[in-house]
């Protein structure tokens, strides 16, 4: 039994582009900040982002953490620069650690509990 997967990628792009759009001016918005870590999911949605509001309505924005590869940041950087858009740079790794010395070491898989 053979399935057909095939998808046309023109009606996606349609589809999702313009559901970023009625969702951010259904509230009352036209603009949208892109958390931008260099990998395929934020560079998808910045993408999308760009093609629903316009590169000079999206902000990209960098979070690098004392563990961030390198390459990652580059290739944020690099969407960046093919898309137009702005962005920012802010550091996080003082912030953060503060917030993971305050918990005690944790399997992996518990990480991610709810704060009581």
């Amino acid at each position: 039994m053979d399935i057909n997967l095939s998808i046309d990628t023109n009606l996606v792009l349609k589809i999702l582009t313009a559901f970023i759009r009625s969702e951010i001016t259904r509230v009352g918005y036209s603009r949208a900040v892109v958390n931008l870590s260099g990998g395929l999911d934020s560079a998808v949605s910045c993408v999308l982002a760009v093609k629903a509001l316009g590169a000079e309505n999206v902000l990209a924005l960098r979070l690098p953490y004392k563990s961030s590869a390198q390459d990652s940041l580059d290739d944020a950087q690099l969407l960046i620069d093919q898309t137009g858009i702005r962005s920012l740079t802010i550091p996080i790794t003082d912030m953060v650690d503060p917030l993971i010395a305050r918990e005690p070491a944790t399997p992996r898989s518990t990480a991610t509990r709810p704060v009581p």
